[in-house]
């Protein structure tokens, strides 16, 4: 019935999960204020939410590996929190009408994934989440609520810390089912690197790489773009995706 979590792992250290394979329940993997943490060779499907969930809660954790996993089918109970990897969560505190970071994870590395037929962004990392490298995944038939396949801080939070690289993934076949436009790789905030992405999509709306106004922190507003490529329909770049925010803060975008 879509309930509980195939592993927790919470308040730990030096854990290693290799070669599972987890399906059913809420979520499949859970780690939670832990750190040096490696999910590697895993097979995780037909969840209610996300398959893979790493967050802060009470104090957050650092260095983790999520490598050669295959996810597909979330989001069978609730679509919207249907995300393949969602990295990091919304443990804010208003400060002078602003968001601000409480907890933290950061040094996260996730590569050589295969990941299809999520209900949600097949990687959704949040501006609680820092020093993030995804490499390498394959990303297929997503079914997108909002925002994109590859998801990185769009919301809307003043963010201290950043450091993203999303460098030679494959992105193809996206729709969104809420009537906004499709997105490969969405980014809202810290200074991005998306380099030797490849793209494929034949919808006319779709934008592969897109910017949201989020970037609230002035002096993590870069995001360089070099050597990525879109095949089929829609436009590669746009500098200015709204989200539903009324943020009003824009990338300085660098091209190589």
């Amino acid at each position: 019935h879509y309930t509980g979590t195939g592993i927790t792992i919470k308040n730990s250290q030096g854990i290693i999960i290799e070669g599972l394979i987890i399906t059913g329940g809420l979520t499949a993997i859970l780690v939670q204020d832990s750190s040096n943490i490696s999910l590697l060779s895993n097979k995780v499907f037909n969840t209610g939410n996300q398959a893979i969930s790493i967050k802060p809660r009470h104090h957050g954790g650092s260095h983790y590996l999520v490598e050669d996993n295959v996810i597909f089918n979330t989001g069978l109970l609730n679509p919207r929190y249907g995300e393949g990897l969602y990295i990091g969560d919304g443990s804010y505190t208003e400060d002078k009408s602003r968001l601000k970071i409480r907890y933290t994870v950061d040094d996260v590395i996730i590569k050589n994934n295969i990941i299809h037929h999520t209900r949600n962004e097949a990687i959704d990392v949040k501006a609680n989440a820092y020093n993030v490298k995804i490499i390498s995944n394959s990303i297929n038939d997503i079914n997108l609520k909002f925002n994109a396949a590859i998801t990185i801080a769009t919301e809307s939070s003043f963010a201290e810390l950043g450091g993203y690289e999303v460098i030679d993934n494959v992105i193809t076949n996206i729709v969104n089912r809420s009537g906004y436009r499709p997105i490969g790789i969405a980014v809202g905030h810290g200074d991005t690197l998306i380099k030797d992405n490849l793209i494929i999509d034949e919808n006319e709306n779709f934008i592969a790489t897109c910017l949201f106004t989020t970037f609230l922190n002035p002096k993590l507003n870069k995001v360089t773009l070099e050597n990525n490529q879109l095949i089929g329909a829609g436009i590669p770049f746009s500098a200015g995706c709204t989200g539903g925010t009324n943020d009003n803060a824009k990338a300085v975008a660098i091209f190589k």
